[in-house]
Formats: C-alpha cells, structure tokens, sequence
C-alpha cells in the first residue's frame, strides 16, 4: 500500500467544491500580508481586490465574519473572482493609514478596488449571502470603464497594454465579446511576444476551462509557463481548472467533458496523476449520484493508498453511510471513519463514526462516540443536532 500523507491542494479544491460542510476552509479565503502586499497580489492576478474594513468591537462586522464570509455560495463567488483582503483598521499596523485613505467612517465597510487603488465599488454595513454575492458582481468592474475601453477598441486602437486590460475586464465582466477579443488577441501573439511577461501572466489568470483558449496555450507552451511560474504552480492551475471543468460536467451530465478531463490529467498531472485521477472520479461519480461507482472507486483507492487526510476520510465514509448498503462496503467505511477521528478527532468525523457503528448494529458504541461527538461540538461552537438525532434514533429502538 502505498502512502498519502498528504496532497493537500487537490483535496481542498476538491472537498471545497464537491463535498460541501466537509473542508475544515469553507468562504472566502483571505489573503495575509499588508494592504500593499494584497493589492500587488492582485494585480498580478488580474482580479479586482476586495478589502472587509473592520473593528473589533463591531457587532455587523463579527456576524458577516461568522455568517456571510463563511457561507459556500460567497466563497465560491469571491475566492474565484477577486483576490479577498481583511484588514483591522484600529490594530493592524497599516489599519489607520488605510482608514484614512480610503475615509472609512462606519463598520463594516467593504470596498472592490482596482489594481490603481481606486475604488470600484463600495459597500457599508451588514448583508445577507445572496444580496452580497450580487454586490459583489457590482464590484468586479468599472462598467463606465469598459464603455470607454470598447470605443477605444471600435476605434482601433489594438496597442497591447490596451489589449490586455481590455480583456481582463470583458473576462471577468462576462461581456459577450470576450471570446471574439480575445481570441484575437491570442492568435497576433508571435514566438516572441508570447514569452512578455504580461501576456503569459494573462494566458495563466484566464485559463479557467480545459475548453478555454488560454488553457490550451497552457498545455502547448508548458514549459514556457513553467519557466515563469514554477512546476508546482503550473501542476496546481492543470488540477483547478480540471476540477472546474468537472463541476461543468456534473451540471451538464456531459459524460465527453469528464473524459477530457481524464485525459488531460493523465497527459499533464505527472507522478501525482493517478491520485488525481481517482479524486475526480470520487468528485464526478458523487455529483451525478452513480453510487455504485463512487464505491467502486473509493475502495479502489483506500486499498492502495494509506490515506492520512481526516476530511477526506470522513467525506468518504459519510457517502458510504448515506448511499452504501452492503455489509463489506458500511465495514470499510466504519474503518475509514475511525482513521479520520484517530488523525484529527472533530465532531463531524465523530458524527460519522458513531452513525456508521449504529448502521453496523454496533449500539454500545456508537452512543459512546455520539456522546463525544457532542460534547466536542459544544466545545468548537457547533450544532450537534445529528449526533443528537442519532442518539433519539438509538434510544427509540
């Protein structure tokens, strides 16, 4: 058996995608550094920045925190498209300065700022997920701005710096004449102009599809982009996008696409493709409900793999418990349980662990663990209403 201690980007995309409540970092991922150090960070990544301006005495700013930052939905929204900053205008060191730049008066304020530092959007005070989500949409770019740029297109101007800031901003605007421009704008790039750094930093932020033009660039020119961005980070943009693309065939039930994707990760994933390979099975299998599959897949790979990734364990003996019925099947999965709350003891595991043992008829235990599992939930803040209804469930028999 071969050992995976750990091939932890993967998984988390994975987990964060696919098995919602199950990665520990759910919602908006924010970026750690200075003002400063975030803004280059997004300019570099072409994406807009959003800063949450916040005290520590605010009431509003501690309930978007806990409620709305962590909510799936937003963090889907805002981790794809802005770079996410935090910053305690009070105590963080640059907090003041910032404040007074920007005259944030009230709390929270929430501001979508451009690579020039100017401010996009703004936003004051408290919001529920949904309508954050479409402030957010407001945010991601000057729509004056992008009037301007596409009479300066109309009106031929195709100098390059002008080209790629137009096109990031039809990118993330979604505007219909993104595929047309770009497209363009690809096919003029010679030998040489395809190695400028601005242009491979923007085939690399745009190559969000495996369908996707800039994607392609990617695969014919690795080593290129290689070159500039380092192996790892190219394995990780082949893995993301691969798993974008299957959420894309899970909505479509577009069995084509998901081969595709097999195929690319087998042609580009490297020493890792084979673990690739079955994590995306896991993902494609549980989104069309092929459970069957799922389970052939999962123990496939847990019999040759030594897994040692408490949430991925315990995502896979929870499907097990709600989808499995075969003995053989619900005893591996009361394993893998028990391996996750060995690793990393959490009240979901243990919630796992103790449905899989009543599943099992194993009643004595599984009111043990069930006990546990709620007396750690109280402990970290959380709901234990399914330990809770397992043990109701247990004592009703």
């Amino acid at each position: 058996m071969k050992v995976l201690l750990r091939h932890s980007l993967l998984i988390i995309v994975l987990l964060s995608i696919s098995f919602p409540g199950a990665a520990q970092k759910v919602g908006i991922q924010f970026f750690e550094g200075t003002f400063q150090e975030a803004l280059e960070e997004a300019k570099s990544a072409g994406k807009p920045l959003f800063v949450d301006a916040y005290t520590s005495w605010c009431g509003p700013c501690k309930l978007m925190a806990s409620k709305v930052f962590t909510n799936e939905d937003v963090g889907d929204f805002y981790n794809h498209n802005f770079v996410n900053f935090k910053i305690d205008v009070e105590k963080a060191k640059d907090g003041p300065s910032f404040a007074q730049q920007y005259k944030i008066r009230s709390y929270p304020t929430m501001l979508f700022i451009g690579s020039d530092g100017s401010v996009i959007h703004k936003i004051v005070g408290a919001r529920r997920a949904l309508p954050f989500i479409e402030e957010g949409k407001k945010g991601l770019y000057d729509e004056s701005q992008l009037d301007k740029l596409a009479e300066q297109y109309e009106g031929g101007d195709r100098d390059p710096a002008f080209m790629r800031k137009y096109i990031n901003l039809l990118h993330v605007s979604g505007g219909p004449a993104y595929q047309r421009i770009s497209s363009e704008y690809f096919k003029s790039l010679t030998e040489e102009t395809l190695k400028e750094k601005e242009n491979l930093r923007l085939i690399f932020n745009q190559a969000d599809r495996l369908t996707a033009k800039p994607f392609k660039m990617i695969l014919e020119n690795k080593a290129l982009f290689m070159e500039e961005f380092g192996e790892d980070k190219v394995a990780n943009k082949i893995m993301v996008t691969s798993l974008r693309t299957v959420k894309d065939a899970i909505n479509d039930r577009d069995e084509e696409l998901f081969q595709e994707v097999l195929s690319t990760l087998e042609a580009n994933a490297g020493e890792d493709a084979d673990i690739d390979i079955y994590l995306v099975k896991l993902e494609y299998f549980q989104g069309i409900e092929k459970w069957v599959e799922y389970q052939q897949i999962a123990t496939e790979f847990l019999n040759e793999y030594e897994v040692e990734d408490a949430r991925l364990l315990n995502t896979i003996a929870w499907n097990f418990y709600k989808n499995v019925e075969d003995e053989e099947g619900l005893a591996l999965a009361e394993e893998w349980a028990k391996t996750s709350v060995r690793v990393k003891s959490a009240y979901h595991n243990n919630d796992t662990y103790a449905s899989l043992l009543y599943k099992n008829g194993k009643k004595a235990e599984a009111i043990e663990v069930a006990e546990k599992a709620i007396a750690i939930a109280k402990m970290e803040g959380k709901d234990p209403k399914s330990s809770q209804r397992l043990l109701d469930k247990i004592f009703a028999d």
